[in-house]
Protein backbone atom coordinates (compact mmCIF):
# COMPACT_ATOMS: atom_id res chain seq x y z
CA UNK A 1 0.00 0.00 0.00
CA UNK A 2 0.86 3.46 -0.44
CA UNK A 3 1.26 6.17 2.10
CA UNK A 4 -2.45 8.00 0.80
CA UNK A 5 -3.86 4.17 0.20
CA UNK A 6 -3.51 4.01 4.31
CA UNK A 7 -4.67 7.13 4.51
CA UNK A 8 -8.14 6.26 2.96
CA UNK A 9 -8.13 3.14 5.06
CA UNK A 10 -7.87 5.70 7.78
CA UNK A 11 -10.64 7.74 6.96
CA UNK A 12 -12.65 4.47 6.48
CA UNK A 13 -11.79 3.45 9.85
CA UNK A 14 -12.68 7.17 11.31
CA UNK A 15 -16.34 6.95 9.46
CA UNK A 16 -16.87 3.05 10.37
CA UNK A 17 -16.04 4.35 14.31
CA UNK A 18 -13.11 1.88 13.73
CA UNK A 19 -15.12 -1.77 12.37
CA UNK A 20 -13.15 -1.65 9.28
CA UNK A 21 -9.83 -0.23 8.08
CA UNK A 22 -6.97 0.95 9.46
CA UNK A 23 -5.81 3.76 12.27
CA UNK A 24 -3.03 5.55 10.77
CA UNK A 25 0.02 5.03 12.84
CA UNK A 26 3.41 5.22 13.41
CA UNK A 27 4.30 1.30 13.67
CA UNK A 28 2.53 0.58 9.98
CA UNK A 29 4.59 3.22 8.61
CA UNK A 30 8.44 2.29 9.36
CA UNK A 31 8.31 0.49 6.60
CA UNK A 32 7.24 3.83 4.35
CA UNK A 33 10.18 5.83 6.42
CA UNK A 34 12.11 7.02 3.12
CA UNK A 35 8.09 7.87 1.45
CA UNK A 36 7.24 9.81 4.20
CA UNK A 37 10.10 12.18 3.83
CA UNK A 38 8.80 15.04 2.64
CA UNK A 39 5.77 13.77 2.12
CA UNK A 40 3.09 16.12 1.08
CA UNK A 41 0.32 15.26 3.42
CA UNK A 42 -1.80 18.52 2.62
CA UNK A 43 -5.29 18.42 4.14
CA UNK A 44 -5.27 15.12 4.91
CA UNK A 45 -8.08 13.97 7.77
CA UNK A 46 -5.75 12.60 10.04
CA UNK A 47 -8.12 12.73 13.37
CA UNK A 48 -6.80 10.79 16.03
CA UNK A 49 -3.61 9.38 13.87
CA UNK A 50 -1.56 7.58 16.30
CA UNK A 51 2.10 9.17 14.88
CA UNK A 52 3.45 8.42 18.46
CA UNK A 53 7.58 7.88 18.14
CA UNK A 54 7.45 9.04 14.19
CA UNK A 55 10.93 10.22 13.15
CA UNK A 56 10.72 12.14 9.98
CA UNK A 57 11.49 15.54 7.98
CA UNK A 58 10.20 17.94 5.61
CA UNK A 59 6.39 16.61 5.62
CA UNK A 60 3.55 18.83 4.70
CA UNK A 61 0.79 18.71 6.97
CA UNK A 62 -0.42 22.00 5.88
CA UNK A 63 -4.23 22.44 6.21
CA UNK A 64 -4.20 18.72 7.38
CA UNK A 65 -6.82 17.36 10.51
CA UNK A 66 -4.71 16.29 13.34
CA UNK A 67 -7.37 16.45 15.93
CA UNK A 68 -6.76 14.55 18.78
CA UNK A 69 -3.86 13.34 16.91
CA UNK A 70 -0.66 11.74 19.10
CA UNK A 71 2.64 13.42 18.21
CA UNK A 72 3.81 12.11 20.86
CA UNK A 73 7.96 11.09 21.55
CA UNK A 74 8.38 12.16 17.96
CA UNK A 75 11.48 13.89 15.86
CA UNK A 76 9.55 15.96 13.61
CA UNK A 77 12.35 18.37 11.18
CA UNK A 78 11.19 20.93 9.27
CA UNK A 79 7.90 19.94 8.69
CA UNK A 80 4.90 22.51 7.58
CA UNK A 81 1.66 22.79 10.07
CA UNK A 82 0.40 25.93 8.99
CA UNK A 83 -2.96 26.21 9.08
CA UNK A 84 -3.22 22.96 10.49
CA UNK A 85 -6.42 21.91 13.05
CA UNK A 86 -4.27 20.88 16.20
CA UNK A 87 -6.74 20.88 18.60
CA UNK A 88 -6.27 18.77 21.43
CA UNK A 89 -2.88 17.65 19.74
CA UNK A 90 -0.58 15.08 21.31
CA UNK A 91 3.03 16.87 21.38
CA UNK A 92 4.89 16.24 24.55
CA UNK A 93 8.32 15.06 24.39
CA UNK A 94 8.82 15.77 20.72
CA UNK A 95 11.11 17.77 18.74
CA UNK A 96 10.05 20.08 16.30
CA UNK A 97 13.22 21.71 15.13
CA UNK A 98 12.89 24.25 12.15
CA UNK A 99 9.06 23.27 11.86
CA UNK A 100 6.24 26.18 11.10
CA UNK A 101 3.05 26.35 12.67
CA UNK A 102 1.68 29.84 11.27
CA UNK A 103 -1.77 30.21 11.86
CA UNK A 104 -2.38 26.74 13.37
CA UNK A 105 -5.30 25.81 15.71
CA UNK A 106 -3.53 24.41 18.83
CA UNK A 107 -6.33 25.25 21.18
CA UNK A 108 -5.99 22.68 24.63
CA UNK A 109 -3.25 20.80 23.07
CA UNK A 110 -0.48 19.06 25.06
CA UNK A 111 2.54 19.97 23.93
CA UNK A 112 4.51 18.99 27.86
CA UNK A 113 8.34 18.28 27.25
CA UNK A 114 9.04 19.52 24.13
CA UNK A 115 11.67 21.24 22.32
CA UNK A 116 11.15 24.17 19.86
CA UNK A 117 14.58 25.21 17.99
CA UNK A 118 14.03 27.94 15.38
CA UNK A 119 10.00 26.89 15.39
CA UNK A 120 6.99 29.71 13.70
CA UNK A 121 4.22 29.69 15.43
CA UNK A 122 2.83 33.14 13.83
CA UNK A 123 -0.58 33.51 14.81
CA UNK A 124 -1.02 30.18 16.03
CA UNK A 125 -3.64 29.71 18.66
CA UNK A 126 -2.32 28.13 21.67
CA UNK A 127 -5.30 29.00 23.89
CA UNK A 128 -4.99 27.05 27.05
CA UNK A 129 -2.53 24.68 25.44
CA UNK A 130 -0.18 22.82 27.98
CA UNK A 131 3.43 24.20 27.46
CA UNK A 132 5.15 23.05 30.87
CA UNK A 133 8.64 22.13 31.18
CA UNK A 134 8.96 22.65 27.33
CA UNK A 135 12.23 24.03 25.60
CA UNK A 136 11.77 27.21 23.32
CA UNK A 137 15.13 28.41 21.04
CA UNK A 138 15.32 31.11 18.65
CA UNK A 139 10.77 30.61 18.36
CA UNK A 140 8.85 32.80 16.96
CA UNK A 141 5.34 33.59 19.49
CA UNK A 142 4.67 36.41 17.22
CA UNK A 143 0.49 37.42 17.74
CA UNK A 144 -0.20 33.99 18.87
CA UNK A 145 -2.75 33.63 21.08
CA UNK A 146 -1.19 32.62 24.28
CA UNK A 147 -4.58 33.17 26.70
CA UNK A 148 -4.25 30.49 29.31
CA UNK A 149 -1.42 29.02 28.28
CA UNK A 150 0.49 27.25 30.40
CA UNK A 151 4.36 27.73 30.37
CA UNK A 152 5.43 26.50 33.71
CA UNK A 153 9.10 25.63 34.05
CA UNK A 154 9.62 26.17 30.52
CA UNK A 155 12.78 27.33 29.31
CA UNK A 156 12.52 30.51 26.67
CA UNK A 157 15.95 31.54 25.46
CA UNK A 158 15.35 34.43 22.48
CA UNK A 159 11.91 33.47 22.11
CA UNK A 160 9.26 36.63 20.64
CA UNK A 161 6.15 37.39 22.20
CA UNK A 162 5.84 40.43 20.22
CA UNK A 163 1.99 40.79 19.76
CA UNK A 164 0.94 38.05 21.89
CA UNK A 165 -2.02 38.05 23.81
CA UNK A 166 -1.15 37.20 27.11
CA UNK A 167 -4.04 37.27 29.37
CA UNK A 168 -4.29 34.24 32.08
CA UNK A 169 -0.85 32.90 30.56
CA UNK A 170 1.29 30.97 33.32
CA UNK A 171 4.80 31.47 33.08
CA UNK A 172 5.34 30.46 37.13
CA UNK A 173 9.08 29.41 37.25
CA UNK A 174 9.75 29.93 34.03
CA UNK A 175 13.39 30.56 32.96
CA UNK A 176 13.19 33.30 30.27
CA UNK A 177 16.40 35.24 28.61
CA UNK A 178 16.81 37.57 25.15
CA UNK A 179 12.81 37.30 25.16
CA UNK A 180 11.20 39.60 23.36
CA UNK A 181 7.52 41.22 24.45
CA UNK A 182 5.08 44.31 23.50
CA UNK A 183 4.31 46.81 26.05
CA UNK A 184 1.20 46.74 25.50
CA UNK A 185 0.86 43.12 25.67
CA UNK A 186 1.70 43.09 29.37
CA UNK A 187 -2.03 43.05 30.82
CA UNK A 188 -0.93 43.52 34.51
CA UNK A 189 -4.69 42.18 35.80
CA UNK A 190 -4.74 38.85 33.86
CA UNK A 191 -0.98 38.01 33.39
CA UNK A 192 -0.32 35.48 36.05
CA UNK A 193 2.89 35.39 37.80
CA UNK A 194 4.68 38.17 35.46
CA UNK A 195 2.63 41.53 36.53
CA UNK A 196 3.83 44.65 34.38
CA UNK A 197 6.03 46.08 37.34
CA UNK A 198 7.53 42.48 37.43
CA UNK A 199 8.77 42.93 34.25
CA UNK A 200 9.84 46.17 34.73
CA UNK A 201 11.96 45.73 37.61
CA UNK A 202 13.87 42.56 36.25
CA UNK A 203 14.17 44.11 32.69
CA UNK A 204 18.11 44.81 31.88
CA UNK A 205 17.30 46.85 28.58
CA UNK A 206 14.42 48.73 26.51
CA UNK A 207 14.51 49.93 23.40
CA UNK A 208 12.33 53.41 23.78
CA UNK A 209 11.45 54.19 20.46
CA UNK A 210 10.09 50.80 19.23
CA UNK A 211 8.31 50.11 22.69
CA UNK A 212 9.81 46.75 22.87
CA UNK A 213 11.09 45.06 26.04
CA UNK A 214 14.17 42.78 25.71
CA UNK A 215 15.31 41.13 28.51
CA UNK A 216 19.21 39.73 28.74
CA UNK A 217 17.90 37.41 31.50
CA UNK A 218 15.57 37.14 34.13
CA UNK A 219 13.56 34.25 36.21
CA UNK A 220 10.11 34.52 36.88
CA UNK A 221 9.13 33.07 40.66
CA UNK A 222 6.40 32.37 41.93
Amino acid sequence: MTIMELIHSHQEWLSSDGHSGKQFNAFNLRRYAIELHSADLRGCDLRYANLSGLHCSHINFKDADLYHADLSNAQLYDCCFDHAKMEKVDLSDSNLFGSTFQDTFLSSATLTGSEFWNTSFLNADLQNAMCDKTQWVNAGLTNANLAGTNFSHAQLYGVDFRGAYLIWTNFNCALLESCFIQKNDIKQKYLFCLTYEKLMQLCLHQQRHSGVISKRSFMVVE
